[in-house]
C-alpha cells in the first residue's frame, strides 16, 4: 500500500512536472516573437585629436514591442549612452531606432524603430499592481549574448524606492530568483497570462538577482 502510494506521487509529480515545462513552452512560442535584442553603438571622446577623437565600442541588451509602429521598452541604461541603436526582431529583421523617452531615475525607456517592422507581435502590458510575492514568472532576453532565452522563477520580493530629487516620486521594482544576467537587461518579465508585468533593470548579485 506505501509502495503503490510513493508511485502514485512520483507518477504525479512527474505529470505536474511535465505540464509545467508544456505550459512554459507554450508561453514562450506565443510571446518570444515581442521580444527583441537591442545592439548599441557607444562614442566616447578621448580628449585628443582635432576634432577630438572617438572611440566606439558596442553593447547588447534586449527590449519588448509594445506597439505595432516599432515601439519597444528597454531599460534606460541600456541606450542612455547610445550613439546609435540597432533592433533585431526574432524573424531577422533588423532597424535602427531612436530614444524617444526615458527615465534614469527608474530605469525605463521607450525607444522606436524608424520604419514600422513587418508583421510585428505586439505585447500586452498587465497591471502591474496586481502581481504579487510567489507568483511565478519567466523572463525572455539575451543573457551572455546567447538570443531569445528562457529564464523562469517567482517574484520573491517588492520594494519601494523613494527618488529624491525626481518627478517620479516613489518607484517599486520587483524581486525575482529567475536567473539573470548580462544581456538580459531591458528585457520582459512575463507573467503566466503572457503578459509583461517589468522590464529587468538590474543584476544584484554575480549569480543573477
Amino acid at each position: 500500500m506505501k509502495m503503490k502510494s510513493i508511485i502514485l506521487l512520483f507518477a504525479t509529480l512527474i505529470t505536474i512536472a511535465q505540464l509545467s515545462a508544456q505550459d512554459f513552452s507554450e508561453l514562450f512560442k506565443k510571446t518570444n516573437p515581442s521580444v527583441v535584442v537591442i545592439k548599441v553603438i557607444e562614442a566616447e571622446s578621448t580628449g585628443t585629436g582635432d576634432p577630438y577623437e572617438k572611440v566606439t565600442f558596442g553593447s547588447l541588451g534586449s527590449g519588448v514591442l509594445i506597439n505595432a509602429d516599432g515601439s519597444i521598452l528597454t531599460a534606460a541604461h541600456v541606450i542612455q549612452l547610445a550613439s546609435a541603436i540597432l533592433v533585431e526582431f526574432p524573424d531577422g529583421q533588423s532597424i535602427e531606432a531612436d530614444v524617444v523617452k526615458i527615465s534614469n531615475e527608474s530605469d525605463i525607456a521607450l525607444i522606436k524603430t524608424r520604419k514600422a517592422p513587418k508583421n510585428p507581435v505586439v505585447a500586452k502590458l498587465a497591471d502591474s499592481d496586481k502581481a504579487n510575492i510567489g507568483d511565478k514568472i519567466y523572463i525572455i532576453g539575451s543573457p551572455m549574448g546567447l538570443y531569445h532565452s528562457l529564464s523562469v522563477g517567482y517574484i520573491s520580493g517588492r520594494h519601494i524606492e523613494q527618488l529624491d530629487f525626481s518627478r517620479a516620486g516613489k518607484i517599486e521594482f520587483f524581486q525575482t530568483d529567475a536567473a539573470i544576467n548580462t544581456g538580459n537587461s531591458g528585457g520582459p518579465m512575463f507573467n503566466l497570462d503572457g503578459d509583461v508585468i517589468g522590464v529587468v533593470s538590474s543584476i544584484l548579485t554575480r549569480s543573477g538577482g
